[in-house]
């Protein structure tokens, strides 16, 4: 179970990993952008700490049936879902869902740098 400080760090550290992701602060509290596009959020929705992101649909549809998992308020009829942070046990889960939603707003050019393997460092050597 995360406090509300610890899920706040620990989804930055995965939303600020995902290439061109800036923290930016909308409607008082901090969200996640790429591209000037929201995937995720955290706030407060009727008194419960929650992380926000976009899944597809029919994922969204399925997730809200588990405990902590609810539609989103504005944007849960586009997939949008809220995610109790008291009930996050699985972080890797978690990094999984934000992945989803980056992978649904991100531009081409923002996916393409996601999905291109890591620079290998260049060597030289001396003669």
């Amino acid at each position: 179970m995360a406090t509300p400080r610890t899920a706040l760090n620990r989804l930055r550290k995965i939303a600020l990993a995902l290439p061109d992701a800036v923290e930016q602060e909308t409607w008082g509290k901090p969200h996640f952008r790429v591209k000037g596009k929201i995937f995720c959020g955290y706030g407060e929705e009727n008194g419960v700490t929650c992380i926000g992101c976009k899944l597809d649909k029919k994922h969204a549809f399925r997730i809200v049936n588990q405990d902590g998992y609810w539609l989103s308020p504005f944007g849960g009829k586009h997939g949008w879902i809220s995610i109790d942070v008291a009930v996050i046990n699985d972080w890797k889960h978690l990094e999984s869902l934000i992945h989803e939603s980056y992978s649904l707003i991100a531009p081409k050019r923002s996916l393409a740098k996601l999905n291109s393997p890591a620079p290998t460092p260049k060597t030289t050597r001396k003669k």
